[in-house]
C-alpha cells in the first residue's frame, strides 16, 4: 500500500522548523516519521502524519508551501544486513529510488525503510513478488502506538524527550530516535 507524504520547503534559517511542527501539534495531527534535507538556500522537510488531509490543509492554510508524494513503506530486519536485502531485492527488481529514509520501532526487532520510487505501482507490484513486506498506514500506525511516548521509561511512565548534545532534556513531543534528529552538525539552526 502506498501512503502519503508531506514535503514542506523551508528557509533554511533559524526558527523556521519549529512553527509547522508546532501547528500540527495543535491540530491534534501526530508525526510518525519525518526526514529533513537541506540546501544553501531552503531545507525540505518530510513528513508522514496521522492524518495528511487535515495536516495539508492546516499547513497551506498557515502560508506553507505543501506538496504530497505518494511513497512505500517497507519492514526489514533491524540488523547489520537488513537494509542490504531489502536494497539487493530493489535492484534486481530495476526499481529506481528517488530517495528513502528510516527509523526503528525498538519493538520486535523492525525496522521501516520509507522509499519514494519513481514508479510506486511497479515497485508495490515488484516487491510483493519477491517477499518484501511492505507496509500501509495501519500497519505502520499499529506499529507506532506500541512506542511509549518520547523518552518514556515503562517503568517510571515519565514523558522525557532527551537530546544528545550536552544531556539537556527538551519537550519537543518526538518520538524515540527522533530526539538525536537535530543535533547534526549545522542543522541547529532550523529549529
Amino acid at each position: 500500500m502506498k501512503l502519503r507524504q508531506l514535503s514542506l520547503f523551508l528557509e533554511n534559517r533559524a526558527g523556521q522548523l519549529a512553527p509547522s511542527i508546532r501547528l500540527l501539534a495543535e491540530a491534534g495531527i501526530n508525526i510518525k516519521t519525518l526526514s529533513l534535507a537541506d540546501t544553501e538556500q531552503f531545507g525540505i522537510l518530510h513528513l508522514i502524519v496521522s492524518d495528511w488531509e487535515k495536516a495539508r490543509d492546516v499547513l497551506t492554510g498557515a502560508g506553507f508551501a505543501v506538496n504530497v508524494a505518494e511513497v512505500v513503506a517497507v519492514e526489514v530486519p533491524d540488523r547489520p544486513g537488513g537494509l542490504a536485502g531489502v536494497l539487493e531485492a530493489i535492484g534486481a527488481a530495476g526499481l529506481n529510488i528517488e530517495y528513502m529514509y528510516a527509523f526503528t520501532f525498538n519493538r520486535r526487532h523492525r525496522a521501516v525503510l520509507i522509499f519514494r520510487f519513481t514508479e510506486p505501482d511497479a515497485a508495490l507490484a515488484k516487491l510483493a513478488e519477491r517477499g518484501v513486506a511492505v507496509l500501509g498506514d495501519v500497519e505502520l500506525g499499529e506499529s507506532m502506538e506500541a512506542i511509549p511516548g518520547p523518552g518514556a521509561s515503562a517503568a517510571s511512565g515519565q514523558d522525557e524527550c532527551p537530546v544528545r548534545s550536552g544531556g539537556e532534556r527538551h519537550g519537543w513531543g518526538l518520538r524515540p530516535g527522533l530526539s538525536g534528529f537535530f543535533d547534526w552538525p549545522g542543522r541547529r539552526d532550523l529549529l
